[in-house]
């Protein structure tokens, strides 16, 4: 399976409507736990898992 290709405008139309950023998911995964350490992330039957958890 190939990754999708974009071209060089829509890739600028990406990055200026904020769609991508300079950023990989552990940075975002600590962002959010550091902003809502306690509120749920992850809901599954039986419990849940917070941002502090993952």
């Amino acid at each position: 399976m190939e990754r999708p290709r974009f071209d060089a405008q829509r890739e600028r139309e990406f990055v200026t409507r904020g769609w991508w950023r300079d950023d990989t998911l552990p940075r975002w995964l600590a962002r959010h736990a550091g902003e809502r350490p306690d509120q749920s992330a992850v809901a599954f039957p039986g419990g849940a898992l917070t941002w502090k958890a993952l």
